[in-house]
């Protein structure tokens, strides 16, 4: 019986969602189409190792992989440049329900191949929940809502950011929260708004903060423009909205806060107030977003709102606005309210409010999805109403000029710099015709013919067979359209990532694997940039391999962290993220550098000894005091005040080297026009370090020492500060250093300076009579730390190669420790008398307070509901009594 019970539910469920069973069919249908075309797995040989996708993403996913897979799910991780609260991260990118999928990956190897089935999951998804809402909004079954599902799923926002594969759960989950609107508008039931809203802050708190701002749009628009005669009153209706929204957005307490408290130590408590003008965002390009093809892979950090959603849906926009038949108040209102959403996305003021008080670092106009969702609302009442047959002819063919004339419009806007060219190449009598006005010619043309088929189509009679032609076009259309974008993208090859992480992975576990004993290692190359097409720059492999490094590349990086080790001299390339190109012996010893590691393809990695003493070491007083220069600084003079600090002698540490001769010479560059051959004596035994204390004037990949090239970054390094290491020099050393630069008097804005080795291993052997050794143990949600100190007769300061964070506690087994910060960042523990061993443990701040809130705003939220429902239930009662009286 209970079989048959199951089986008679599930058949059920097939039935009673049958449209979103077919949109969710739809949708996974034309990806796996796309994805074969281009070769993707799991289908083909390429994977989406592409933009952020590549660089931050994959890191992220294979790190909470090897977490649940080992068993060791902690909240803070060492792989975050030099540590930090996992959290923010894990709330910003992790929390999908849908990333279950990527546990079932074989391999650590094959999460690319797991990603890329997660969105096409996702935007199957998306069609059925999108389906589901027009639905149930407009009360009708029909399987053509389906293809309007696949509007949204395959919408302009949808292609052009399908990689950034956490803001996706966002459109799965919009048209389940405006259902829930609906109910509550129409019902005064919250519980569907209250979970969905929930879910959709928990799973991605960003865009969630977004819907909530989309959430008060709707419910204006639902009293300014479709009011209904059953529906509750504005009052009724508000009270209810606003309460839930505030137990929905207090339910997720248990990610805002701890993240909020996290994100406050990132760069994005910084603001510009001219952020915040009333200028305009985009222009007429925006136009060009109403075509298929609007814009590529090269475009999608900067571009115009990504609205489209297919020809259909902005001619059946049109035909709703203009029919006559439809509710004059409706029509008129509906336009005015989508006038008003994207004049929020026009506005710089608006929009920067819309992506929580900050002007995205590319992947602009975030929110453009909640437009195409509004758009696809009203052509969906335009369909269901045969609105384009109804419209006159003047109305018909001033829709169709209008569109046409708009897509003329756009495409100009978006070709304004090879019109120019081809302008200025007609006046000398050759004209060029650019490769990429030849491609967006041919896009126009195509749209043209579009939305002339398209207005032709719909001029016939409702008839089924008709509805079918102009639905299977579009299908169609949105497949074009998406392939067109995946067809300009160098995607990554899987293979050999699969064979170089393996490879890459193994040589790091015979580094890592030994011993708890903390430590970083200096990771010099790598061995999966063979697997990319775009340029790689490592910053993730700490989380990709597990192991610990300076590298990160994240929106959550401690900005006081990457302060610090900028004015160390280690390189950052923005505020978001930080290199261990840079280093110095100094560094090495401050920041617990036990390696510097370069990975083979055939061998073991080799591996340099960097004068590891461990993790920490006793400092005094005076040390606490120090300030480091963070503006108009010089690395290597921060450096000489720390060992000044450490061990005070009469000489420098750091000294000039001598220059013996100095040349200068006329290059045949465009920008770095001089080239300059100085020709240098090392004053003392060590190594040697160049500085540039100015961003600009300097190519790094220039660099020689006697005519060896000795950069050890692919990245570029030109118009940032970092200090570059030359060579290791005897006393009285002569070698010659080339480069090229912009800047004839460069030499005056340089530092060549040789550290003292005789000086600087004097100190690191005293350092290493204090030194520490940092035990991890992960212990379930907790980090701990231990380390065996020697007993002293008095107390002392001891500094630790980790950040200091509030979320750190010290003790000795009978008392707490004194935690405070050194350096800007890093910390330093108050180690009492004749204590022989030190705990540090790890809690992230706000986490049980903020669980327990949650905990309190659900339990509150269900109390709340059941009396606000017997509320309106007696109100409406004692309503149908008076009017029974009237009677």
């Amino acid at each position: 019986m209970n079989n048959l019970f199951s089986n008679k539910k599930l058949r059920n469920l097939f039935v009673d969602f049958k449209y979103e069973w077919l949109a969710f069919g739809l949708a996974l249908l034309a990806v796996t189409i796309i994805f074969v075309m281009q070769g993707l797995t799991p289908f083909g040989k390429q994977n989406l190792l592409i933009s952020d996708m590549g660089t931050q993403y994959l890191s992220f996913f294979t790190n909470i992989y090897h977490a649940v897979e080992t068993h060791n799910f902690q909240l803070y991780s060492f792989s975050q440049s030099l540590g930090g609260n996992l959290l923010p991260l894990i709330a910003y990118y992790l929390l999908s329900p849908f990333n279950i999928i990527m546990f079932l990956s074989p391999s650590a190897a094959d999460i690319p191949m797991m990603l890329s089935l997660i969105i096409m999951l996702k935007i199957a998804t998306i069609a059925a929940t999108m389906t589901y809402f027009l639905q149930q909004h407009f009360r009708r079954q029909s399987w053509q809502s389906a293809v309007f599902g696949l509007m949204f799923a395959l919408s302009g926002f949808v292609v052009v950011y399908f990689f950034n594969i956490m803001w996706l759960d966002a459109l799965v989950w919009l048209p389940l929260i405006i259902n829930g609107l609906d109910k509550l508008i129409d019902t005064g039931k919250t519980g569907s708004f209250f979970g969905w809203l929930t879910i959709s802050i928990l799973t991605d708190f960003y865009l969630g903060y977004m819907t909530c701002w989309f959430a008060l749009f709707y419910f204006g628009y639902r009293f300014f423009a479709a009011k209904q005669a059953d529906q509750l009153t504005f009052w009724q209706a508000s009270s209810r909205f606003a309460a839930t929204g505030i137990f929905s957005v207090a339910s997720a307490t248990v990610v805002l806060w701890p993240t909020f408290l996290g994100m406050l130590q990132t760069a994005k408590t910084q603001n510009n107030w001219h952020n915040f003008l009333l200028v305009p965002e985009f222009g007429l390009r925006f136009f060009s977003q109403l075509a298929v093809g609007a814009t590529s892979y090269q475009q999608r950090l900067q571009h115009a709102p990504t609205i489209f959603c297919s020809t259909l849906a902005i001619v059946l926009l049109g035909s709703f606005l203009l029919d006559r038949r439809i509710n004059r108040k409706l029509r008129q209102r509906s336009g005015i309210c989508l006038l008003l959403l994207l004049a929020t996305l026009w506005l710089r003021l608006t929009n920067t409010i819309w992506h929580l008080g900050q002007k995205p670092a590319g992947f602009v106009f975030r929110n453009a999805f909640f437009v195409s969702f509004f758009i696809i609302m009203l052509a969906y009442q335009g369909w269901q109403n045969n609105a384009f047959q109804h419209l006159s002819r003047k109305r018909r063919n001033f829709l169709l000029g209008t569109y046409l004339l708009l897509l003329i419009i756009g495409w100009l806007a978006d070709q304004q710099r090879s019109l120019a060219k081809i302008a200025t190449w007609a006046s000398g009598n050759a004209i060029i015709l650019p490769t990429n006005f030849i491609a967006g010619l041919s896009i126009l043309l195509i749209s043209l013919g579009l939305v002339l088929l398209v207005t032709q189509l719909l001029r016939f009679r409702p008839r089924s067979r008709i509805k079918t032609w102009v639905l299977g076009l579009t299908i169609i259309e949105l497949m074009f359209n998406f392939n067109l974008y995946l067809a300009r993208i160098p995607f990554g090859n899987q293979k050999n990532y699969q064979f170089a992480y393996q490879l890459e992975n193994k040589q790091l576990q015979n580094l890592t694997r030994s011993s708890r004993v903390l430590f970083r290692i200096d990771n010099q190359n790598t061995l999966i940039n063979t697997a990319y097409r775009e340029p790689y720059n490592n910053y993730n492999d700490p989380m990709l391999f597990g192991f610990h490094d300076i590298n990160y590349y994240s929106s959550t990086l401690n900005n006081s962290v990457r302060k610090t080790l900028y004015s160390l001299g280690l390189f950052s390339h923005n505020q978001r993220r930080i290199s261990s190109f840079g280093l110095t012996r100094v560094t090495d010893l401050l920041l617990g550098i036990k390696f510097s590691a370069k990975f083979s393809p055939e061998n073991q990695p080799v591996e340099s000894q960097s004068g590891f003493i461990g993790m920490g070491f006793s400092v005094p007083s005076r040390f606490l005091k120090l300030q480091l220069q963070q503006k108009n600084f010089s690395a290597l003079n921060n450096q000489e005040k720390i060992l000044q600090v450490l061990h005070q002698q009469n000489s420098h540490y750091f000294k000039t080297v001598k220059i013996l001769k100095s040349k200068d010479s006329r290059t045949l560059q465009s920008h770095y026009i001089y080239q300059h051959a100085i020709t240098l004596q090392a004053k003392q035994t060590g190594p040697v370090y160049l500085e540039n204390l100015t961003r600009n004037g300097l190519d790094y990949a220039s660099i020689k020492i006697d005519n060896h090239r000795i950069i050890h970054t692919d990245e570029n390094l030109d118009g940032f500060r970092s200090i570059q290491y030359l060579g290791t020099f005897k006393a009285g050393q002569k070698f010659k250093l080339t480069f090229t630069a912009a800047d004839a008097a460069i030499l005056q804005k340089l530092q060549i300076k040789s550290l003292d080795a005789t000086a600087f291993n004097q100190l690191r052997r005293q350092l290493s009579q204090t030194a520490v050794q940092l035990h991890y143990r992960p212990n379930g949600w907790k980090t701990e730390l231990t380390a065996q100190t020697s007993p002293r007769k008095h107390g002392y300061w001891l500094y630790l190669a980790i950040p200091a964070d509030s979320g750190w506690t010290a003790n000795n087994g009978q008392q707490k420790l004194k935690i405070k910060r050194a350096l800007g960042s890093m910390m330093v523990v108050r180690v009492p008398k004749n204590t022989t061993r030190i705990s540090l443990t790890y809690h992230v701040p706000g986490l049980v307070t903020a669980a327990w809130l949650s905990i309190s705003a659900v339990v509150f939220y269900l109390i709340w509901a059941r009396f606000a429902g017997q509320q309106l239930r007696q109100s409406r009662d004692a309503s149908l009594n008076t009017l029974k009286k009237k009677k």
